[in-house]
């Protein structure tokens, strides 16, 4: 599944030929003409077996982007159908640029978790065979916006775990628990704000079976050699 602005399609397998064959709307999938796909996740939300889609929308708007709301699709025969009836409320419309699973409850399935440029970050809770319903607040997790950079999630010695970089450039990160977040401000020996912040991702760095996170500060990049003259940290 691929997507981009106005379309969403599929690249079908021929076992025949034993290659891709890209069909714009061969499974059903469909976007406004405006529509820009920022991210797909496939998951199977109604525990049917097969994987549905969970598609992030945004709309350029002169310089900047503004929100479409977020849709889910379900499987049906080959095709996708749209899942709104497996939604408990629609999706605001937030400019969505990119999202997560994580099993945050532990219950055996993944949570959708959305980052935002221009609002709170979205937590999709799901139990198993029942619609999706939004619970950031059930979860415990502040409201922020992340037009930085999307949120981190992970586990770390069994625990749910997610790392923010809010729109004022404060770091913190949570161990999450249903009901009761825990929250601290910061990293410690990092910086209370990096307000560049390029990416960061998991990596286990000394091979002991526990990963680390490396975060990457994009202050300035060299364009000729395509490397970055910021610095990189990395957090155990």
């Amino acid at each position: 599944i691929t997507g981009g602005l106005g379309n969403v399609g599929c690249w079908l397998n021929n076992p025949v030929s034993q290659t891709f064959i890209w069909q714009a709307d061969a499974c059903g999938l469909t976007v406004d003409g405006d529509a820009w796909v920022s991210s797909i996740e496939t998951l199977d939300v109604n525990d049917d077996g097969v994987s549905d889609i969970w598609l992030n929308l945004m709309s350029r708007r002169g310089s900047g982007w503004v929100g479409k709301p977020n849709a889910l699709w379900l499987s049906s025969s080959a095709r996708y159908v749209r899942g709104a009836d497996f939604l408990k409320s629609s999706p605001p419309s937030y400019a969505s640029y990119a999202s997560s699973l994580l099993d945050l409850d532990r219950d055996g399935v993944s949570e959708i978790i959305v980052s935002n440029l221009d609002g709170p970050i979205e937590i999709w809770r799901q139990i198993r065979g029942f619609p999706l319903v939004e619970s950031r607040e059930y979860f415990g997790i502040e409201p922020v916006a992340l037009p930085q950079t999307p949120v981190l999630a992970g586990t770390i010695r069994g625990k749910p775990f997610l790392a923010l970089n809010a729109a004022d450039g404060a770091l913190s990160y949570q161990f999450v628990e249903t009901n009761n977040a825990h929250r601290s401000d910061a990293f410690q020996g990092l910086n209370g704000s990096l307000k560049s912040i390029s990416r960061w991702y998991w990596w286990d760095h000394d091979l002991d079976g526990n990963s680390e996170i490396v975060v990457e500060d994009a202050t300035c990049v060299d364009e000729d050699l395509g490397r970055l003259c910021g610095e990189v940290h990395l957090l155990r």
